[in-house]
């Protein structure tokens, strides 16, 4: 790889950074036509379609990597959270297992075991990536907004805060763990506090669909429901079901 070729990787990284992530596939999908067994260039593409929404392409552009470096984790992880956006979330565990498989000893195969296992209902094998995760590293936020989801998983309310607290302590500006606080409020039946939440990670990253999605979703809670029969019907209802249950306000991945 030449020097500007290498000069365009680092360009595409900042870009995704910033959030540019169609720029940053536009410039990625030329360079590879003309360096096509560049692994990190593949793995760029995967993270800048992830950004972009574009789940399939992500998983196309991590497998190139993985066949081009089998033995890097890293194309796993992406993988795999590629594929929870696509629901296929026992391929997201499969592909996670393996990531951690090649690289035990770091914290993000684990922090992406634990979130696909979660996704897929496996609760148990989720709290134990999470915990690996937390004996890695502790001082890094995302393990700990990964690990308050798992808790959340479980019921554990005061736990998921605590660690979502936790993670803000380390990284005040980290938007995953206030979205985090924002869900773990709707549990509570509290969505003008979820509200608040989610309005504020969208604003910390307003490139992120998902906490405007969020924030959305919040706001049209907090109308009247008009359902009939039920006992609010001109006040703000948080009756599970009414509007939209837990799984409709989502909770993005830690970056891989």
């Amino acid at each position: 790889m030449t020097g500007s070729q290498a000069a365009d990787l680092s360009r595409a990284s900042m870009m995704i950074g910033l959030g540019r992530h169609a720029d940053a596939a536009r410039l990625l999908t030329t360079l590879l036509a003309s360096s096509p067994d560049s692994t990190r260039g593949w793995c760029l593409l995967a993270r800048a379609q992830l950004g972009a929404g574009r789940h399939a392409e992500a998983v196309t552009a991590a497998a190139r990597a993985s066949a081009l470096d089998p033995a890097d984790d890293w194309p796993c992880r992406l993988a795999s959270t590629a594929l929870l956006g696509l629901h296929r979330t026992g391929a997201a565990v499969t592909a996670a297992a393996r990531g951690r498989q090649l690289a035990p000893h770091f914290w993000r195969p684990h922090v992406c075991l634990a979130q696909a296992a979660a996704a897929d209902g496996q609760l148990r094998l989720a709290a134990e990536a999470a915990q690996a995760a937390l004996a890695i590293a502790p001082d890094q936020a995302d393990v700990h907004v990964t690990a308050g989801k798992v808790a959340l998983c479980q019921g554990n309310v005061s736990l998921a805060r605590q660690h979502q607290e936790t993670a803000l302590s380390i990284e005040p500006g980290h938007s995953g763990a206030v979205n985090e606080l924002g869900r773990i409020s709707l549990h509570g039946g509290d969505p003008a506090a979820a509200a608040g939440h989610f309005l504020t990670a969208a604003r910390m990253a307003p490139g992120n669909g998902v906490f405007g999605r969020n924030t959305e979703l919040a706001l049209g809670r907090l109308a009247p429901c008009w359902r009939p029969g039920c006992a609010r019907r001109r006040a703000p209802c948080s009756r599970p079901g009414t509007r939209y249950s837990l799984p409709d306000w989502q909770s993005p991945p830690a970056a891989s």
